[in-house]
């Protein structure tokens, strides 16, 4: 029950030596076939990249951002991990962070959290895309049409400005509703 908290203390190792143990144990727990939960596995991922820098992410993209047949749960972990990293590890930063996880918007089930997450990391670059997330009906879910419609709210460029008033232009009612939330939920920030 402890896994997540050893594997990140494994990766706040000092000593040249014990980050290459540290690292190669790390490893092979990331490398095991695993079911669609595994408790604890965002640490473990945090402490390789605590170790391993952007190289260990882009071992981690390739294996869960790249393949499709990734587990549902470790992707998830993948993200609450570089929420993590964020936060505590300078050496990758937001914009290679936002990067990795773009991709993920191709996969429905991951949409809102990855909008969000580049909402929160101020990654522009995908506004259009996001935008145009709006109208297709695989993302044709609340969840994913909120986060669609406050990162378009939040979003400095004219890029997102001009998309957010076309979606109001075309779906006037469900984007004030859409909008009405977003104001609740950050206190009209």
């Amino acid at each position: 029950s402890r896994k997540g908290l050893y594997g990140l203390l494994l990766g706040l190792a000092s000593t040249t030596a014990d980050r290459e143990k540290n690292a190669r144990v790390l490893d092979s727990l990331i490398a095991m076939p695993s079911s669609d939960f595994r408790a604890g596995f965002d640490g473990v991922l945090a402490g390789y990249l605590l170790l391993q820098g952007e190289r260990g992410l882009a071992v981690l993209e390739h294996r869960y951002v790249a393949d499709a047949e990734a587990s549902r749960g470790d992707v998830l972990h993948l993200l609450n991990c570089l929420r993590f990293c964020s936060e505590y590890e300078p050496r990758i930063g937001k914009s290679r962070l936002a990067t990795a996880i773009r991709p993920l918007l191709k996969r429905p089930e991951f949409a809102s959290a990855v909008i969000t997450d580049l909402a929160r990391w101020q990654s522009w670059e995908s506004a259009a895309q996001i935008a145009m997330l709006f109208e297709d009906v695989d993302y044709s879910d609340p969840a994913i049409e909120q986060s669609i419609v406050t990162y378009l709210m939040v979003c400095p460029t004219a890029v997102g400005k001009s998309a957010l008033d076309s979606l109001r232009s075309r779906h006037p009612r469900r984007i004030a509703e859409l909008e009405r939330t977003a104001l609740l939920f950050t206190f009209g920030r």
